[in-house]
């Protein structure tokens, strides 16, 4: 930790993300898994940020998702 490559991923996924239909940059991923339901909320924020609307129906994300052009950063993660 401390030399800054949250801030480098973030910068360049700026740069990149236009070549991209949706982008979503996930932070904190180790420490919010570890939280009761950690797992589960991270999974509804990155739908929610991909998709652009909340989503609880996670069944048919899938199917919106599928011929998308994504680009997910996580970070922090174990």
């Amino acid at each position: 930790g401390g030399v800054g490559k949250t801030t480098l991923a973030h910068e360049i996924m700026s740069k990149i993300k236009g070549h991209f239909e949706s982008s979503c940059f996930v932070r904190n991923v180790r420490e919010e898994s570890e939280k009761h339901n950690g797992l589960y909320q991270l999974q509804k924020d990155l739908y929610n940020c991909l998709l652009g609307y909340s989503c609880d129906d996670f069944s048919s994300v899938g199917d919106r998702l599928r011929y998308k052009k994504v680009l997910i950063v996580l970070d922090d993660v174990d």
